[in-house]
């Protein structure tokens, strides 16, 4: 295919280029089996470490906590480097985290398990979103297709954890948990390997690469600084789109942090119940999300906006029923919805990143703050959730929670309306601006008809033009500078 632009249609893109986001989907599925691993065995690891809820949280945060800076960086570096040299460097220091992890809990050293839990976090987020500079450019006019397509295998990961690790705590013990979880992260390394060598074999470059060839004469900290003060000027509308990510995504991923917990204390289930409802929603999203990218790939980008804040508006009620309910068989109904709800809200939400990250040049760097942004939300909340249940009872504690998770939702939502109607107002100003251009083009060719019909100036014109004829420019050329445009 050579080395284009890297924006190709459905009929100039080979085949084979399909392997590049199926590796990106399983390292997403090994890079979330081994976060949620904290999550399917929390009370597991409270008692055999052992740790407080308070240390949990803790252990939980400083995981998430790094992913506040480091995608932005990771994106810099994208936009600057080769981006899938820079996610193989993130998938090998990760590796090194996720051994330290696994010697921590095989001894029972509390600072191993922090430190290497600290290690891998700091590159779980620039891993998750490494791919996307390469695959949104490759695959642009099908993204929320690919999107859907990662998303589901991002989920079966969470599901395959949260079904697998409690089965190899009962029948082998925590070590043997922790080691799958540890080796599932570091095949990152291998996967994307084989996605370097894909993309070479491919003749892939893109367009990241081929700005960095044209600006070769220029130094490494200036180019950084380049990248920096592109962030200026970056439209409203991402913003607030980041701002609906971070919102909905303060509730996510804390709830799958510290929701098998509850559902254990307040439904009063045990560990195994408790993680199967908790994949429930994991599994519903797995399933349909490829089907649902399908179906967004042909709505307009205000059709996603609008259906993005009624899927996300699904939240409210669902974390208010668990907070007031305590019949049994609301956990099951609520997952259910709730996977549902979250399944169309994450494909619609990946999907617009086509949408608002369109330049080239900008591709990492906005995916670097989207990563960013959401990972702020989660690693406060988590310390919130964390302070909440250890300061009050553990039963009144969840029920907080659940409602701080309603009230998230509901910020979300507002960002949604926000979002929409600024796309609308924009599309408006813009729409004026064609028709004051159409206008003035229109006087313009009334104007220039007037003046050609008028006899002197064609008499002018005439004996103008009899002039050139008459003049002889000779036929070396030579003495002639030549422009290219």
């Amino acid at each position: 295919m050579g080395s284009g632009s890297g924006r190709l249609g459905p009929r100039t893109r080979p085949l084979a280029l399909w392997i590049v986001p199926v590796l990106a989907a399983f390292i997403l599925f090994g890079n979330h089996y081994s976060r949620d691993v904290t999550g399917a065995l929390q009370t597991q690891l409270e008692e055999d470490i052992p740790m407080s809820s308070f240390t949990f949280g803790v252990l939980n945060s400083i995981y998430y906590f790094p992913n506040t800076i480091t995608p932005l960086l990771m994106g810099i570096l994208q936009d600057t480097f080769r981006p899938i040299d820079v996610l193989l460097g993130a998938a090998v220091l990760s590796s090194i985290g996720q051994m330290g992890f696994g010697v921590g809990c095989q001894y029972r050293s509390l600072p191993l398990i922090l430190s290497g839990r600290g290690i891998t976090g700091l590159f779980y987020e620039a891993i998750d979103m490494g791919n996307i500079p390469i695959t949104v450019v490759l695959f642009r006019d099908r993204y929320s297709l690919i999107s859907g397509f990662t998303n589901g295998f991002l989920r079966l990961g969470s599901v395959a954890n949260f079904l697998l690790s409690p089965y190899l705590y009962r029948h082998h013990g925590l070590p043997s948990a922790i080691w799958v979880s540890c080796l599932c992260g570091m095949s990152s390394v291998v996967l994307v390997l084989g996605m370097k060598f894909s993309l070479i074999r491919l003749g892939y470059e893109s367009p990241e690469r081929l700005i960095r060839k044209r600006s070769d004469g220029m130094p490494i900290h200036r180019r950084l600084i380049t990248k920096i003060r592109n962030v200026c000027r970056l439209p409203k509308e991402f913003w607030i789109f980041a701002g609906v990510g971070m919102s909905a995504y303060t509730v996510l991923i804390p709830f799958f942090n510290v929701g098998s917990a509850i559902f254990q204390r307040r439904y009063s289930l045990d560990p195994q119940e408790s993680d199967g409802l908790l994949s429930l929603p994991e599994a519903i999203t797995a399933v349909i999300s490829p089907l649902v990218g399908m179906f967004v790939d042909t709505w307009t980008q205000g059709q996603r906006t609008v259906r993005m804040g009624i899927s996300v508006s699904c939240f409210v009620p669902i974390f208010a029923a668990l907070a007031i309910s305590t019949d049994p068989r609301a956990p099951y109904i609520c997952m259910v919805l709730f996977g549902l709800a979250w399944s169309f809200f994450n494909s619609i939400f990946w999907g617009l990143i086509s949408t608002f990250c369109t330049s080239p040049s900008q591709v990492g760097i906005s995916i670097g703050i989207l990563g960013c942004a959401l990972n702020i939300g989660p690693t406060l909340a988590l310390l919130v959730f964390g302070v909440i249940q250890s300061a009050m009872n553990r039963r009144n504690g969840d029920v907080l929670v659940l409602w701080l998770m309603a009230v998230l939702s509901l910020i979300a939502v507002a960002a949604s309306i926000a979002l929409r109607v600024l796309s609308t107002l924009r599309s408006r100003r813009l729409e004026a601006m064609d028709g004051d251009l159409m206008d003035i083009n229109s006087r313009l060719a009334q104007t220039l008809g007037s003046v050609l019909s008028d006899p002197s100036v064609a008499s002018r014109s005439d004996s103008g033009r009899s002039a050139l004829e008459l003049t002889d420019f000779g036929d070396d050329r030579k003495d002639y500078d030549t422009f290219e445009l």
